[in-house]
């Protein structure tokens, strides 16, 4: 359940490899800033939640991808990052690596279920269907009962009706699974509104086509069939400060911390083969025997299949459905990941094939929160993967880790002296030691007189918002795209120290994902008695 959006984005991230494909789009963004909801998980009265949130106009695969890994997620075009140490019930990003699933017993009776009802066995109610066999057993039943033991002998002497007619066998369904891009279609939407009204007794006054289409429609995912970038595993990092925890396990931290700053490393990255229908948003629809049953909305992304949201008929609440399209979208991810291991893009380099190239492997299960028992479900899926937001590191969910954080706890899921993040801490400090001698000698190979005063005087200056790519919009359109060092000077000085202010709080929210993202900015808002003339200040660079 996404927090509500309050009242009231140039392209993907820079490639460290020129083998890397083009950024599939351009992602654009617009700012809402830090906001506090009513939270739907503990039902809270009062506006407990507090999360980060942006409207998406353009979004590529690859920086959405980027952005899950950061603790983000959408609702429609609306994206979201609860503030985990902040808010009421923190919620964590889960994930099952699919190669390592082992389905459980109760798992398994779910699909076994489910089997039945296809071959004719069960009817929509889930109830034993008897066949003629059945019934004529019970009546031998009956007979026996009533008669007893001598009577059983009589009747078996006389010989049974069965015998001399034909069972009729179970009829069985056909079921299948049809994939197609998001769009707008009516027996979803019908299907959608009789759920939402069944199961979590939504007002249907307020279940129309427009709230539907923003909630499980709209995506600013722009599709595309072409392989894309992808950062490998194990290098993305963390995000919250924590006491014992030193800065080097947080991306953001490689320069000014306090305006942003963000890492200068290089990230590893390779590239992934595009499924058989693509990257992008799609709808999984669930049909028997050509009737809609229920409805999987999820996002395909260079690393994984992302669950969004699931709706089926109430009527099929015996079934588990939820369960099994959870498996479903296992074996999906599954053949997915069969279908793109033999493929070869012109991006990608022998090595790559051989061992780096990525392919779909992961189904992110959205956000789990240990005390709210509708998302208990998530953690039946073994082995499934936390996201820590202190250290970056992906942690299996155990017991313990579960202890850590019950009763609505924030807390890191993996010790400091855990051996896994005493490795990272030691390769970064070693990769930022080797940073620190080649900046040495770039300073002594540009000792020159002054041009050692002016390099000094912008490294003194700059600050990342500097580098954030800004798109001014007026009157409805795009005038201008360009780094904010260079669209300050033109911007009231008031505007521009206020929008200095709010983009170090979003960087620091989005990490390096925003080095792929066009940070829009509307003019329109700007009160117009501040612009030019009478003498109002405009931003300079040095004045802020």
């Amino acid at each position: 359940m996404a927090p509500s959006a309050p009242k009231s984005g140039p392209s993907s991230s820079p490639r460290t490899s020129e083998q890397s494909p083009h950024p599939s789009c351009t992602s654009i963004i617009e700012d809402q800033g830090v906001y506090d909801s009513s939270c739907g998980y503990c039902a809270s009265k009062s506006n407990t939640s507090r999360a980060h949130g942006m409207q998406a106009h353009a979004m590529s695969v690859e920086t959405y991808q980027r952005l899950l890994d950061r603790g983000w997620r959408r609702s429609g075009r609306w994206m979201y990052r609860p503030e985990l140490s902040n808010t009421c019930c923190p919620a964590f990003t889960i994930r099952l690596d699919v190669a390592k699933f082992v389905p459980s017993k109760t798992q398994k009776k779910v699909v076994k279920k489910w089997c039945a009802y296809l071959d004719g066995h069960l009817d929509d109610d889930g109830n034993k269907i008897k066949d003629e066999t059945d019934e004529e057993e019970d009546d031998g039943k009956k007979k026996t009962n009533a008669l007893g033991k001598q009577g059983k002998d009589t009747v078996n002497a006389m010989g049974s009706d069965t015998e001399k007619k034909k069972t009729k066998p179970p009829v069985p369904r056909e079921f299948e699974i049809k994939e197609s891009r998001a769009s707008f279609d009516k027996t979803e939407f019908l299907l959608w509104k009789k759920y939402q009204a069944s199961v979590h007794g939504d007002d249907e006054t307020s279940l129309t086509e427009n709230a539907y289409r923003r909630f499980l429609v709209d995506t600013p995912l722009k599709p595309t069939k072409h392989a894309v970038a992808c950062e490998l595993d194990g290098h993305e990092k963390g995000w919250i400060a924590w006491d014992g925890y030193p800065d080097c396990l947080r991306a953001g931290t490689g320069g000014d911390a306090s305006t942003g700053g963000d890492d200068e490393e290089k990230h590893e990255e390779t590239v992934s083969p595009a499924p058989p229908l693509g990257f992008g948003s799609f709808h999984h629809q669930y049909l028997v025997d050509g009737r809609l049953v229920a409805v999987g909305v999820v996002d395909v992304l260079p690393k994984c299949l992302s669950s969004k949201y699931f709706f089926y008929d109430p009527k099929f609440k015996w079934a588990s459905l939820g369960k099994l399209s959870a498996l479903r979208e296992i074996e999906w991810v599954k053949r997915a990941a069969a279908a793109t291991a033999s493929s070869t893009t012109p991006h990608t380099t022998a090595s790559q094939n051989q061992s780096q190239q990525m392919q779909l492997k992961y189904l992110y299960l959205g956000y789990y929160i240990h005390d709210c028992p509708k998302m208990r479900y998530k953690a039946e899926y073994v082995p499934s993967e936390l996201k820590c937001p202190v250290t970056g590191l992906w942690t299996t969910l155990t017991s313990d880790v579960g202890a850590r954080i019950k009763h609505a706890t924030f807390a890191p899921l993996r010790d400091a002296n855990d051996p896994d993040v005493l490795a990272v801490i030691a390769a970064r400090r070693r990769r930022d030691d080797a940073g620190d001698r080649e900046k040495e000698k770039e300073t002594t190979k540009n000792r020159t007189g002054d041009d050692t005063v002016d390099k000094e005087k912008a490294s003194a200056t700059k600050d990342q918002t500097d580098e954030i790519v800004v798109g001014l919009a007026f009157g409805g359109a795009l005038v201008s795209v360009a780094p904010f060092a260079e669209c300050r000077n033109s911007l009231p000085k008031n505007f521009a120290k206020s929008a200095r202010k709010k983009m170090v709080t979003w960087k620091n929210a989005v990490g390096p994902a925003g080095n792929g993202i066009v940070y829009l900015m509307d003019l329109d808002a700007v009160d117009p008695t501040v612009w030019g003339g009478g003498g109002h200040e405009h931003a300079g660079s040095d004045s802020d």
